[in-house]
């Protein structure tokens, strides 16, 4: 199984606030994306060490940002 961490968890690890974490995630342009596990939010360790490490986040197609959202709703409307 892998290892999840909480947000704060993450602030600490990543040495960005906590409050800079959660504008992020309102805006959906966080680094890394986190998994909802029983109405929780967390992320998983090795996605979070390889930001810290610089490396690239490799994750499968997930459910899309709010950013990438609100674009295909405006070419829609066109």
């Amino acid at each position: 199984m892998q290892k999840m961490m909480t947000i704060k968890e993450v602030a600490e690890i990543t040495c960005v606030p906590l409050q800079t974490w959660r504008g992020w995630l309102c805006k959906g342009i966080a680094p890394v994306q986190p998994v909802k596990l029983n109405g929780n939010l967390r992320w998983r360790r090795k996605e979070i060490e390889a930001l810290v490490e610089g490396e690239e986040i490799k994750r499968g197609p997930g459910r899309p940002n709010k950013e990438e959202t609100m674009k295909k709703k405006r070419q829609e409307a066109v």
